[in-house]
C-alpha cells in the first residue's frame, strides 16, 4: 500500500512541477483513501484521519483566505489544499500542520533562490514541497520526534 501511495505522490509531484496543476482525479482518491485504510485499521485511528483531513485543508484554506482578503490575489491553488488534507488522511492532523509549515519554509527558499537567479515565475509549484515533507514523515517516522523537538 505505502508504494502505491508512494507512487501517487511523485505522479503528482511531477504533475504540479511541469504544469502547476494538482488534478482531482488524483488528489481526492488519494484522501479517501487515506480514510479508507484508517477505516480497515491499516495505519493510524479514523478519527485521527479525520482530523487530519480537516486540519489539512482548513487551515490553508483560512490562510488563503484571509490573503485574498488583505492582498486580493490568490496565493495558493485548490489542488494544493486538497493535496494537504489528502496528506492529512495519511498521517494525522499535527503531522499535517508540520507538513504544511515545513513546505511553507522550504518553498520560501526555494523562491528566493529563484528570485536571487532571476529565473523568478508569478507562480511557484508548491505541491512537490508538500509532497517531500509528506514523504519524509511517511519513509523516516523518526523524522516526526526529531523536528518536534527543534
Amino acid at each position: 500500500m505505502l508504494g502505491a501511495l508512494l507512487l501517487v505522490m511523485g505522479l503528482l509531484a511531477s504533475i504540479d512541477a511541469h504544469t502547476r496543476l494538482l488534478p482531482d482525479a488524483l488528489t481526492l482518491p488519494l484522501l479517501w483513501s487515506g480514510m479508507v485504510a484508517a477505516w480497515l485499521g491499516a495505519g493510524m485511528p479514523l478519527v485521527s484521519s479525520f482530523e487530519g483531513v480537516v486540519a489539512g485543508y482548513a487551515l490553508p484554506m483560512a490562510l488563503r483566505m484571509v490573503w485574498m482578503a488583505v492582498r486580493g490575489v490568490d496565493p495558493l491553488g485548490g489542488g494544493d489544499i486538497k493535496l494537504l488534507a489528502g496528506m492529512g488522511a495519511w498521517l494525522g492532523a499535527h503531522d499535517a500542520i508540520l507538513v504544511f509549515l515545513l513546505a511553507c519554509v522550504t518553498g520560501s527558499l526555494y523562491a528566493i533562490v529563484r528570485w536571487r537567479a532571476r529565473a523568478w515565475r508569478i507562480s511557484q509549484p508548491f505541491g512537490p514541497f508538500i509532497i517531500a515533507h509528506a514523504m519524509l514523515f511517511l519513509l523516516w517516522p523518526e523524522a516526526r520526534g526529531w523536528l518536534v523537538t527543534i
